[in-house]
């Protein structure tokens, strides 16, 4: 099978479901692509949903996880980015998110969100031969949507993702 077959399976599959996932999970839990592609808070807090679950009981993340949004939920959009690291982690530490490595996943991804590093990693997976194409379209929905991409990049990706609208 030569690579423009390959692709273009590929395409298909992650159309199917891609479509699928939005049908099944993201609309029952409230977000839809709109949401997503136009709230970076939403976006985020989506984001913090899936990774604070990373193999130790869901009653712990659960706990860890409303803390944290409880915390985020406190401040003004703005506010929030430019709050300095050490003062995030205090609240944190205080509001019950005892865990440092889901402090740092916090501050880092508002880190990453305030520089905007959109473009940067949107071009290195761009770059990685073989990538699972659900993963790229997961991680530019996430974090590049619903920050400044160029109209150019968000059509790439609306191409071969649906779900995900320019």
């Amino acid at each position: 099978m030569d690579l423009a077959a390959v692709v273009g399976k590929s395409k298909i599959i992650a159309n199917t479901y891609g479509v699928r996932y939005q049908r099944e999970i993201m609309v029952i839990y409230k977000w839809s692509p709109n949401l997503l592609s136009n709230d970076w808070f939403a976006s985020m807090e989506f984001w913090f949903s899936k990774s604070f679950y990373r193999g130790r009981r869901d009653e712990i993340s659960d706990n860890f996880f409303t803390c944290a949004l409880s915390v985020m939920k406190g401040f003004e959009k703005k506010r929030l980015l430019d709050m300095p690291p050490e003062e995030m982690a205090e609240l944190l530490v205080n509001a019950g998110v005892n865990n440092h490595i889901d402090r740092l996943m916090i501050i880092q991804s508002l880190k990453f969100i305030k520089e905007n590093k959109v473009q940067q990693i949107h071009s290195e997976l761009q770059s990685i031969f073989g990538l699972v194409l659900n993963l790229q379209a997961y991680i530019y929905e996430i974090y590049a949507l619903p920050t400044s991409c160029t109209r150019r990049t968000r059509d790439n990706c609306s191409a071969c993702f649906p779900w995900i609208h320019g």
